[in-house]
Parts: structure tokens; C-alpha cells; sequence
């Protein structure tokens, strides 16, 4: 045991000469501790961060599962371009009455362009309005006179959905517990039960401070989308 502790302590002023004598070893050494800290600190950083996106990713699941998936037919449409007028409130698709599109009928955007499932992202956007022989127009969620009953979060919070520009969720009880970036999905009878519209943003008060309200974010550009889906039962 004594001899263990002589040959640390005769190793140990060793070093210590050598820095002395030789200034850039010393700073060698410390350097050499200093990375090593700063790597230990990094890699805590790192396994904390991967903590906390583990837990928004188990909760987004949590959330999807409690949605139902639609189990209906079909049909693959692509959108017309209305450049440079990048009109929001309607699109036309090259799908109509020879391909079965019906009036009122449902129309999803895939945020997965490469898959044709809705478990690959649906997102809900407008229904039909009016078919033609092979094209159909659609009016969305932007279009001010769209009103719709939606949920918000987990805990299924009821909200009608205004449309505008800026698609707000509003009637919101100011009881209800809602978290920043909450899913919205539809609970109108007229569409099918469930589908993501998109997430809430900004809840605030109303002015008269007897509701709550908020903006729907959503995860894409309606002047870029190029390919929907009509539902249809």
C-alpha cells in the first residue's frame, strides 16, 4: 500500500517539474481536462434534450391513437395551378362527376406526398362544392364563410373552427386545460370523425373576456399542395 502511494506521489511531482520546465506541456494538460469537462457537460446536454423530445414524441402519440382512421374509398386528385393569383379560398382538381366525386365530400392533403394513406398524415383542407364532368371545385378552410366543430388536445377540448385568412379556433371555455401547439382534428358530423386539421396557436382571451381563442397552425402552404384525396363513404 505504502508503495502505491510513493509511486503516485513520485509520478505527481514529475508532472508538476515537467510543466515547470516545459510551460507548453502544461497547458497541454489542462487543456486536455478542460475537453474532457466540456465533453461530459455536452453529452449530459445532449441526453437531456433527447429526454424531452422523447416526451413530446410519446405525447403526440398518445394523441394520435385516440383518433380514429378512416376506413372509406378514395379518389386521387391533383390540384390546377391559379398562378400568380394564389387564390386560397377555393381550389379546382382535375377529378369530377366521371370519377365519382359527390358534392360535400371531404378533401385531405397528404403531408407524406410519396404514400396514399391517411395513417401516412391526412390532413383535412375543404370539401366539394361543385362537380363538373371531370373537375371539381373545392372550397377550404380559408374561405370566411367556413364554420366547423373541432377538438383540441388530449383532452378533446370542443372548438368551432372559423375560417378566414387566418383559420381561428373559436368558443374555447376558458375552464379547459390546453397546451401550446395542441392538435385540432374534425368533430363536424359533415366530415369524417377525427381527421387532423391542424395544431392551435396564440390562445388568448376573447375581448369580451367570456371565451377563448386561438389561431390553427398548419403544417403546410396551400399555394404549394399539388395532390389531395376525396373522400367518399
Amino acid at each position: 500500500m505504502r508503495r502505491r502511494r510513493w509511486f503516485f506521489g513520485i509520478l505527481i511531482l514529475l508532472i508538476l517539474v515537467l510543466i515547470i520546465l516545459n510551460p507548453a506541456l502544461g497547458r497541454k494538460v489542462r487543456n486536455f481536462f478542460q475537453d474532457s469537462q466540456g465533453d461530459e457537460t455536452n453529452f449530459q446536454s445532449l441526453i437531456l434534450e433527447n429526454q424531452v423530445l422523447k416526451t413530446e414524441l410519446d405525447l403526440i402519440r398518445g394523441v394520435k391513437e385516440q383518433l380514429p382512421k378512416w376506413q372509406g374509398n378514395y379518389i386521387l386528385a391533383e390540384v390546377y395551378s391559379r398562378y400568380p393569383f394564389n387564390l386560397r379560398d377555393e381550389i379546382l382538381v382535375n377529378a369530377g362527376e366521371v370519377q365519382g366525386v359527390k358534392v360535400g365530400e371531404s378533401v385531405v392533403f397528404l403531408l407524406n406526398a410519396s404514400g396514399t394513406s391517411l395513417k401516412e398524415g391526412g390532413v383535412l383542407i375543404g370539401r366539394i362544392k361543385e362537380v363538373l364532368k371531370n373537375s371539381s371545385l373545392v372550397t377550404t378552410i380559408f374561405d370566411p364563410t367556413w364554420r366547423s366543430e373541432v377538438r383540441i388536445g388530449k383532452e378533446g377540448v370542443a372548438s368551432l373552427l372559423q375560417g378566414g385568412s387566418t383559420p381561428t379556433l373559436t368558443l374555447i371555455d376558458k375552464e379547459t386545460l390546453i397546451s401550446s401547439g395542441d392538435l385540432v382534428y374534425n368533430s363536424d358530423s359533415r366530415y369524417p370523425y377525427g381527421l387532423t386539421i391542424g395544431k392551435e396557436n396564440n390562445l388568448r382571451l376573447t375581448k369580451d373576456q367570456l371565451w377563448r381563442e386561438a389561431d390553427l397552425e398548419l403544417p403546410y402552404d396551400l399555394n404549394k399542395v399539388k395532390l389531395v384525396l376525396v373522400l367518399s363513404e
